[in-house]
This record gives C-alpha cells, structure tokens and sequence, in this order.
C-alpha cells in the first residue's frame, strides 16, 4: 500500500459524552443539554487523499470487481470520509533490489531511507475479529525516490511493493 494527501485542515466536531456513572444517558443518539452536554473539539483531517492498494491473485481480481461496483458507498476512516476509486487496473510486480520508496508502507526491514517513521499498525484482523496482530511498518511522508529495498517488488511505474504475508 502507499498513500499521501495533497492537503489538510481542522474541522469543529461536536461529541456528545455520556456521563459514566449513567446519571445523562444518551436517546437516539443524543445528551441532555447541559453540563456534559455537547462537547466541541478540532478534528484534523486530510483532503484529496491517494492510496494505491496492491491485491495479487484471485483475490485481489475478486477485490478488484467489487470495487468496480460497490455494493455501499466505500468510506477511509469515519462516516463523511467517502471514496471515490479513480481506477482500478492490473499491475504485474516483479522483484525489486531498488525501487521508488516515497509513500510505501513497507517492513519494518524493508529500507534504510533516513526521513522514514516507524509506526505500529494492525497487520490482520481474524474472521471473527477477536485476534488483531499488530507490526512494525515504516512510512515516508515526502518523496524518496529510488533507494535499495530488501524483500520488495516494484510496479511497472517502479514504485516499491511489499506483500503481507498472511
């Protein structure tokens, strides 16, 4: 996967807690005004956000003719956040010792790029959601261009690829 944004901005997002001793519960949806009431806070937010998902085999062509036709509107992240695939096209990675890092979400292993920040994420999610493996993956937030990689392939356009393993 690689992703970036080409801007971002702070948004007034109202909450509505829920007192924890029960004493202002919440009716469809909503507080009782007052004290603990509403609560505004700033929500950051990216805009014209681009993600690139890599999904080899059956069922990535699987994927693929769902995201051609979706069933419900496809959301990143919370409810406004709708997606809207540009396009959706095959690419055939071949093994890369040098490769396009810039935005790739890669192993913890994968490069040596300087400028890159180690975050820990959820790797897979089980069928019936009661297991999360969490790991360590790098991430660039400006251009790299090409730098050595180790276990990685590359796209036709030579950006860099690594696969999960499942």
């Amino acid at each position: 996967m690689a992703a970036w944004s080409a801007g971002n901005g702070v948004d007034a997002e109202k909450y509505h807690p829920i007192a924890a001793d029960g004493s202002n519960p919440a009716v469809s949806g909503r507080v009782r005004a007052g004290k603990g009431g509403m609560t505004i806070r700033d929500r950051s937010f990216l805009a014209h956000v681009h993600l690139s998902v890599w999904l080899p085999g059956a069922d990535g062509d699987r994927i693929a003719r769902a995201l051609r036709r979706p069933r419900w509107p496809l959301r990143l992240g919370r409810s406004q956040d709708i997606v809207h695939p540009l396009r959706v096209r095959p690419s055939t990675l071949r093994p890369a010792e040098e490769a396009v890092v810039d935005h790739a979400l890669a192993p913890a292993d994968g490069h040596d790029v300087p400028s890159a920040t180690l975050h820990r994420m959820a790797a897979s999610v089980s069928t019936d959601r009661l297991t999360t493996a969490w790991e360590d993956f790098l991430w660039c937030d400006a251009p790299t261009g090409r730098q050595p990689v180790r276990n990685a392939y590359r796209d036709e356009k030579g950006q860099a690829v690594w696969l999960l393993s499942p």
